[in-house]
């Protein structure tokens, strides 16, 4: 994975209440770097086209777009 990847997540994400979490669309990654604190991993920074924002995600959580 690298900076402008196309990205979607491995498993959908598991809510009681729809409205909290849209569809599970596409992301790029706008960085990567270290994060967590126990273990510290590998995290990008996502920009969801579905939600409109940003979020940090650990990279094994999301695998990009050509793996589909």
């Amino acid at each position: 994975m690298k900076v402008g990847d196309l990205v979607l997540r491995k498993q959908p994400i598991q809510s009681r209440v729809r409205r909290l979490h849209t569809s599970d669309g596409f992301g790029i990654i706008l960085e990567r770097g270290w994060g967590g604190r126990n273990p510290v991993h590998r995290c990008a920074k996502v920009f969801w086209f579905d939600r409109g924002r940003t979020y940090d995600i650990a990279e094994s959580l999301i695998k990009t777009a050509k793996e589909t």
